[in-house]
């Protein structure tokens, strides 16, 4: 009996939780900022960011303690409504205030020291990411994914990617960003994030965007079959030592038996201006699964990865 009501308090957390962000998306849309808020210095919004994320580090924390050592039903629905409640209030500071300072890079060490909020720019920066893990997830993790673009002469602008249970956003950019790279000096952008898929896979995403008329949207430079797409998965199963590279439900190709699949990892070669390549790097050899050298050509024509006709690269 306990255990119904458990479940039935879970569902009514996560349908809240739904509810909540599309209320945060629609308010978000309008970009009404609160006028002091929007005038603070970059140390106070530092330091409020800083302070919501470690709220919900101390949360997720907490939470995990009482549904592993200490099992406490409604213990455990207080402290998820409580979590939803910091996470809404970091998207929304992130989207509609912090979005709001005057200089667009900002020093991220002090972040990086005292939370798990991860921020990377690009090498160009005109692109940020803000990501988090919620701490709403199961098995799967559930991330918050916003990115902050500028263009010349232009304000900040802030889109989110992925919120835990927002209905508009693509399962595909629940994840955490750890790079981005623009791509020879265009409005081009690679993204690369981590995710944990289940108990026992984890893996990464590799994404396209690209920056055109204050906007930030996907770029389809991918083609598998009669597919193209932004973004492709790899994903590495830690039980039985293989990994395989994913776009949308179709597996491009799978490596098994391997002696340290938690080693693999996607790489890219930026070194030539016009060129961008995709690695799969595994123990010690790489394997090219996707190459342009036209890239700043064709940007609109999306080019295939290379399936079924893997190039191995020496050192």
């Amino acid at each position: 009996m306990n255990l119904g009501i458990e479940k039935m308090k879970r569902r009514v957390v996560k349908y809240f939780f739904s509810i909540a962000l599309i209320l945060l998306n629609y308010s978000c849309s309008s970009r009404k900022v609160n006028h002091n808020a929007a005038l603070s210095t970059e140390r106070e919004l530092k330091s409020t960011l800083l302070s919501l994320m470690q709220s919900i580090d101390e949360l997720k924390f907490d939470l995990d303690e009482k549904r592993i050592n200490n099992f406490d039903p409604e213990g455990v629905v207080e402290l998820e409504e409580a979590l939803l409640t910091r996470n809404m209030q970091l998207i929304k500071f992130i989207h509609e205030v912090f979005s709001k300072r005057k200089a667009f890079s900002f020093s991220t060490k002090e972040l990086a020291a005292h939370s798990s909020l991860k921020i990377v720019f690009s090498n160009d920066k005109r692109l940020c990411s803000f990501s988090w893990d919620s701490g709403l997830g199961g098995t799967m993790d559930q991330h918050v994914l916003i990115c902050q673009f500028q263009e010349p002469n232009k304000v900040i602008s802030s889109k989110i990617l992925y919120a835990a249970g927002m209905i508009k956003c693509k399962h595909r950019y629940n994840c955490i960003a750890t790079s981005i790279r623009n791509i020879a000096h265009t409005n081009a952008y690679f993204l690369l994030g981590t995710n944990q898929f289940e108990s026992n896979t984890i893996g990464e995403s590799a994404f396209f965007l690209a920056i055109n008329s204050g906007k930030l949207g996907e770029l389809n430079a991918l083609r598998c079959a009669d597919k193209s797409a932004n973004y492709f998965f790899l994903k590495r199963d830690l039980i039985n030592n293989s990994y395989t590279i994913e776009l949308e439900d179709e597996i491009l190709f799978e490596k098994r038996n391997m002696s340290d699949v938690s080693s693999v990892n996607i790489n890219t070669n930026f070194s030539d201006e016009e060129q961008l390549e995709i690695f799969i790097q595994a123990d010690k050899a790489k394997e090219l699964i996707w190459s342009n050298d036209q890239f700043t050509k064709q940007m609109s024509a999306p080019f295939p990865l290379l399936k079924g006709k893997v190039k191995k690269v020496r050192y």
